[in-house]
């Protein structure tokens, strides 16, 4: 496999495509068929996901409708049904849960595990960020 295509889907003004550029040297893209899209939770609260596919997609978990065709669906959020959640919520120092198997854009199993990570982000964006890290395979 050559080099992925992430896209991120977010309202103007999120950061969540810039966070994702500082933390990896992987470039975003406007494909149609991305190997990981990324939907940040400001577009879902604004009208929802459009029409498409991609290999991967991390996605809120209070997403309602999503008529995006993919390979696996990833749901991020502080709940404890979503894929990949909170733990912990210490001041910028944030324990992210994986809850169950995950595949990454290159096919590796990510297995359950907590991370902790030094950040300060707003829950929500970090746990888009970071996930979309975890399925590119970046260490955290």
């Amino acid at each position: 496999m050559g080099v992925p295509s992430i896209k991120v889907l977010q309202r103007e003004g999120e950061q969540i495509a810039r966070e994702i550029c500082r933390r990896t040297p992987l470039p975003l893209c406007r494909a149609e068929a991305p190997d990981l899209l990324v939907v940040s939770p400001g577009f879902v609260r604004a009208g929802g996901i459009p029409d498409g596919r991609a290999e991967i997609l991390l996605l809120p978990g209070f997403t309602e409708t999503c008529r995006v065709r993919s390979r696996c669906a990833v749901t991020y959020g502080l709940s404890g049904r979503d894929t990949l959640t909170l733990s912990s919520l210490a001041p910028r120092r944030r324990v992210l849960a994986l809850q169950r198997e995950i595949l990454t854009v290159s096919g590796l199993i990510l297995e359950r595990q907590e991370v902790t990570v030094r950040d300060a982000m707003e829950p929500e964006a970090l746990l888009a960020v970071y996930g979309a890290l975890l399925l590119l395979g970046e260490k955290l």
